[in-house]
Order: C-alpha cells, then structure tokens, then sequence
C-alpha cells in the first residue's frame, strides 16, 4: 500500500487493537495503546519523518464484526483516514464456541463474509488503501475447533480482498505460526488470543512491511 505525505492511517477492530488506547479518538504520544498500533506508528514515524505520517487508533476490546459495523460510520469514516486497518474476527468465532446459547449474540460465518463485504464497500472509494489484517490464534494445533474456525475466517477475508483494486489481506498468522515452531503458544497468551509485546511486534512488521512510502527507506 503506497503512504502518501501527510496520510491518515486509522487502525480498527477489537482489544488485540485497542490494548488501552485513549478514548474517545486514540491519537497522539501515550494515546495509541501499548500494542501495535503504537508499534506501527513507532516504525513508520522513526524511519519515515518526513512523510509526517498520522496513525490513529480506534479499537474497542470484545468487539465482533458486528460491533465495528454499527460504529464504523463515527468510528471510522467521519475521521476521514486515507488509510483503513481493519482486524476484526475473533471475538465472532470465540463466542459461538463458548457461549452456544447466546444465540443472540453469536455471529455465523455468513454475517461476518456480510459484514466484512459491507465494510469494504464503504470504505473503497473513501480511503486511498485499505489493509484487511488476518485475526490470529496461537494454537497451531490443525484440529483445534477454534483454529479450524479462524482459518475459515481468514480465507473469507482473502476472498474479499481479491475483488477490490485498493483493499488487500496481511496474513499475521503465518508470523505467528512460525514462532510457534519453537515456543508453546502459552509462552505468549494462556488464551492464545491476546499477544504479548513480541505477538505485536509481530504484527506491526507484517503491516510495515507491506507499506510503500514516497521516500527511499534506508
């Protein structure tokens, strides 16, 4: 995704974005959390300082699809960001595995594929990019129901992002996958949802990574 000087990047979802962040519009020193939207923001604002980038946070912890999309017009367009992250799942598939009578509350894979194409829809020809960011879980373990259901959730993302010229998807998990090859993920959350400082970093690069900035990298 190319950052133009001066761009808006606005980072949304549930408490894996939020971690803290200050209320109501988490911008500025000590108001972006202590996660990795003030790792991203760290990042871009140490290499690029000239593009005078903005990174605003606006997570809201136990979020669902659902919760974004009922605030997404005050939380995220009238801020007019010229850049949307969105990370946003988790929370729908955890309910549905604990709390299997809340029928009310839960979100099935077809509202949160809704959901998500709603979003993006709304956003396209507002933002200059949009980044679609994979919800993570630490257990690796291939027959884990919770595991199984976030890579269903990730593949619907994928899909979403492929119809869209400026909307793309960063898979975080692999990051995560990875460093489980030597860790037990309890090694970084017991619940193996909520990283810690290295599972955000982690993150933060992946994002990183895929931004261009107009100014040569050193």
């Amino acid at each position: 995704m190319k950052i133009k000087e001066n761009g808006k990047i606005l980072c949304i979802g549930d408490s894996v974005t939020d971690c803290g962040r200050r209320l109501p519009v988490g911008e500025g020193n000590d108001s972006l959390g202590n996660g990795y939207v003030q790792y991203l923001h760290a990042l871009i604002d140490s290499q690029h300082p000239e593009e005078h980038i903005r990174v605003i946070n606006m997570g809201i912890g136990g979020n669902t699809s659902r919760d974004v999309k009922n605030r997404y017009g005050k939380d995220a367009l009238d801020l007019n960001p010229d850049y949307v992250i969105l990370m946003i799942g988790i929370n729908d598939i955890w309910r549905r595995m604990i709390s299997v009578n809340d029928r009310e509350n839960q979100i099935s894979l077809e509202e949160y594929r809704n959901t998500i194409e709603w979003i993006c829809q709304e956003t396209v020809n507002k933002v200059e990019g949009m980044f679609l960011l994979s919800p993570i879980f630490m257990n690796n373990n291939p027959n884990d129901e919770m595991r199984i259901g976030v890579e269903k959730y990730q593949q619907e993302l994928k899909r979403i992002a492929d119809k869209y010229e400026n909307v793309e998807y960063l898979d975080a998990q692999k990051n995560f996958d990875r460093y489980f090859q030597y860790y037990h993920y309890s090694a970084m959350a017991s619940d193996a949802v909520h990283p810690n400082h290295v599972g955000h970093m982690m993150i933060a690069n992946e994002i990183y990574r895929n931004l261009e900035f107009a100014g040569n990298r050193d």
